[in-house]
């Protein structure tokens, strides 16, 4: 029974992605109106610019706090885990059982 489950189970995937293909695609120019369709194309800039540019200055002040406390929270992350006394004791642990 268990060497029939994997080829039907393939077998029903692939069922289901020709069926999806099946479908016709959605009409996407109805979903805009004419001023988006008349609006000139975005102007496109360099990356290297906005790298050099850094954070924007103009956020809002409460995503400027979150940034903070996710900053405070990150270099919380980077301290060690355990504190010296704690990693010997666990290193000596370690080292009586042969590991």
């Amino acid at each position: 029974m268990v060497f029939f489950a994997r080829p039907l189970t393939a077998s029903m995937a692939l069922l289901c992605v020709m069926l999806a293909g099946c479908s016709a695609p959605p009409d996407l120019d109805t979903a805009l109106d004419q001023a988006a369709l008349d609006a000139p194309y975005p102007r496109l800039i360099p990356l290297g610019s906005l790298a050099e540019q850094g954070p924007p200055t103009n956020a809002p002040t409460p995503a400027l706090g979150r940034i903070a406390a996710l900053r405070a929270r990150a270099a919380g992350l980077r301290q060690p885990v355990l504190s010296r006394s704690d990693r010997a004791r666990l290193r000596q642990g370690a080292n009586r059982r042969g590991l």
